[in-house]
């Protein structure tokens, strides 16, 4: 096979420099020997648009392909892992389209085909994000104008984020998924609910990260901040064994991380759906994060301190948006929680 070729998915990709820049691109086939005659075909056009100085306009895919191998380095793994699966989401209406033509226009009709698919403006702000870093790398490379439209699309109002309801899950719910769970992942969930830690947060906690009873968390954007946890959670904590050369305090029975959470919590509850139903329980389907919510909505009901210490226990970057969880209080409690008289007791 010529070292030129390579495949991506089932597609044949040619990959080959001229006068020292290199150039990628689909050839448009999964057949081998289609692949071969594309790649000599497209070589000389590319030797002549150099020779005779005409500048070639770079596709999306190709833009996206080399941000992928040159720009990625000073990424979270994580925030590489879902860039990539935002612009798999968004290939249909970018991935042939020079980065010149793609104006706000063009973002603008992409992101009205996303609502139409379902997608929320949280997942849509994600996928505008991982194209804005694409085009900022093809700015960066001088195959586009400095204008990223991704900007304008994101400032509009439009895309304010709109939060769905808040679910708050029963304790009998909660505990027909806590039984369906393996034991590690059940007591993850009862960590949830009693710490209001997030997803990420519970199960990439390290012992390093455990000091008698405060845990410190490096959550969204890398932001530290240390909260000060009950002795339930403790002993949640104080029920995982230890393993040498394994960090992770909640950990799937082989000693490694759980791969999918998501997934995983998204089968057990199911399970606990279907059991409720033959034994004709009542049963309310919720979401891991709901149990952030709840830790939230019960911390204010039970006036163990103001908004503000639950901004920082949570690790809002604005009160404002702890101050959602008002809406579920009662109007003793609002008073309590936003003018500071709180009986102020410990956790647990």
């Amino acid at each position: 096979m010529p070292a030129n070729l390579y495949k991506r998915g089932e597609t044949w990709w040619a990959r080959f420099k001229v006068r020292g820049i290199e150039y990628r691109r689909s050839l448009r086939t999964s057949v081998r020997k289609d692949a071969e005659k594309r790649l000599e075909a497209l070589r000389k056009q590319v030797e002549g648009e150099v020779h005779f100085g005409i500048v070639e306009p770079r596709s999306f895919s190709e833009a996206a392909t080399h941000w992928q191998d040159h720009a990625t380095a000073d990424l979270l793994p994580k925030t590489v892992k879902r860039y990539l699966v935002s612009l798999k989401q968004c290939w249909p209406w970018l991935a042939d389209k020079p980065v010149q033509t793609i104006d706000s226009a063009t973002l603008r009709e992409m992101v009205k085909a996303r609502r139409i698919q379902g997608a929320t403006t949280a997942t849509i702000r994600r996928d505008l994000s991982a194209i804005s870093a694409v085009l900022r790398y093809a700015i960066d490379e001088e195959w586009m104008e400095e204008v990223n439209p991704t900007l304008a699309i994101r400032s509009k109002r439009t895309m304010r984020e709109r939060h769905d309801p808040i679910t708050l899950p029963t304790p009998e719910s909660i505990a027909l998924v806590v039984a369906q769970a393996p034991p590690r992942f059940a007591d993850a969930i009862e960590f949830a609910r009693e710490t209001g830690m997030r997803q990420d947060e519970i199960f990439g906690l390290q012992w390093r990260q455990v000091n008698g009873q405060e845990v410190t968390i490096t959550g969204k954007r890398n932001k530290r901040r240390v909260i000060r946890i009950s002795r339930k959670a403790r002993k949640l904590i104080d029920k995982q064994p230890e393993k040498l050369g394994c960090p992770h305090v909640f950990r799937h029975s082989g000693d490694t991380r759980w791969g999918s959470p998501s997934a995983r919590f998204g089968d057990i509850s199911r399970r606990a759906a279907k059991k409720a139903q033959k034994a004709a329980q009542e049963f309310t389907p919720f979401r891991f994060h709901d149990l952030r919510h709840l830790f939230a909505v019960e911390f204010l009901r039970a006036k163990r301190g103001t908004l503000y210490d639950l901004q920082m226990i949570l690790g809002h970057d604005s009160v404002t948006t702890t101050e959602v969880y008002l809406d579920h209080v009662t109007a003793d409690q609002r008073v309590a929680a936003t003018h500071g008289v709180s009986r102020r007791v410990a956790h647990g």
